[in-house]
Formats: structure tokens, C-alpha cells, sequence
């Protein structure tokens, strides 16, 4: 079992889950309170031994879908709240009667962040095959007015339309 680390424990006499910072408040909770019971859900358990003042729990943030983060224990008046660094751990109840008699625990609080589960890596893409290089089209002759030399005197016509009996010269 890892070792925990009890990081808050007032002598308020009456101290309680709500009395916790509100750091510890922000995160999500669950709360046990029938010690007489050993619990199993996904990757998470926790079970009571020694008359209930001792709690044994295990925790696989990826089965349970739990961080444990702390753990608030709380027995007759007295609560202590335990910084978990780890995925197992035993709890021991607090508190002490006046003859020296160990309290059972009445209830454990899980304060826990949400696994992230990591998303899974992008399949890359088949590349593209490359694009054939277009042929370049010829580009058009616009419709100019050229000089041809015929007997007559020099004149400027269109290209187009053009009378079958001038001659013409075609620039490409």
C-alpha cells in the first residue's frame, strides 16, 4: 500500500465534508457511508476490516473512469482529509474514545478528476497523387486589324470577317 498524507484535519468538533477547502469541493464526489458493506464498482473497491475503523481501496483510473485525488474520512467528531498519490491505500478511522478505543469510521469521501482517456492518433491520409501538368491551351488571336499588301492602295481591314478575294496574313 502507498502511503497517504492526511493534509487537513481541524479540531473543529464537528467537522465535516462540507468543511473542506474549496479546492477539494471543486472536484467531483462520492460518498460511502454503510461500513458494514465491501463495495466493487468497475476498477474501484473499497472494504472495511478491523470492525470498521480501518478502510482498505484500490483504484484503475482506467477501468473506474476515476483520479482519486483525496479522501475524506470521517468517524465520531473528528474528519481528517488524505491527499492520495496513488491508486490503493488504507485508511484508519481518527478518532479515539475516552478510553482509548479506536471509533469506527462512518463514512469516506472520493474526491476525483475525470479520466482522460487520450484520443486515439489521426490515420493519415493517402497522399494526393500529383496532379498531371495541364497542357497549355494556345491562346486566342484576338481580332486585330493588320496591313496587307495588295495593288490597291494600303488599307486597314479586320481579320474577321474577311472577304474571300483580299489576301491575308495570319500572325500565330
Amino acid at each position: 500500500m502507498a502511503s497517504v498524507e492526511t493534509i487537513f484535519a481541524p479540531s473543529n468538533a464537528y467537522f465535516n465534508d462540507r468543511d473542506l477547502p474549496l479546492y477539494v469541493l471543486a472536484l467531483e464526489s462520492f460518498k460511502i457511508e454503510d461500513i458494514n458493506n465491501n463495495y466493487r464498482v468497475g476498477g474501484f473497491e473499497v472494504s472495511f476490516t478491523e470492525n470498521g475503523t480501518v478502510a482498505n481501496w484500490t483504484n484503475t483510473p482506467s477501468d473506474s473512469g476515476y483520479d482519486i485525488k483525496y479522501v475524506f474520512v470521517k468517524s465520531a467528531t473528528t474528519g481528517e482529509l488524505i491527499d492520495v498519490s496513488s491508486e490503493s491505500g488504507q485508511i484508519v478511522s481518527p478518532s479515539y474514545n475516552n478510553q482509548g478505543v479506536i471509533q469506527r469510521i462512518s463514512h469516506l469521501t472520493f474526491y476525483y478528476a475525470d479520466v482522460e482517456t487520450p484520443e486515439e492518433p489521426e490515420t493519415p491520409e493517402e497522399p494526393e497523387a500529383p496532379e498531371e501538368p495541364e497542357t497549355p491551351e494556345e491562346p486566342e488571336t484576338p481580332n486585330r486589324k493588320v496591313k496587307v499588301a495588295v495593288d490597291e492602295p494600303e488599307e486597314e481591314i479586320e481579320e474577321d470577317p474577311i472577304p474571300e478575294a483580299i489576301p491575308t496574313i495570319t500572325f500565330f
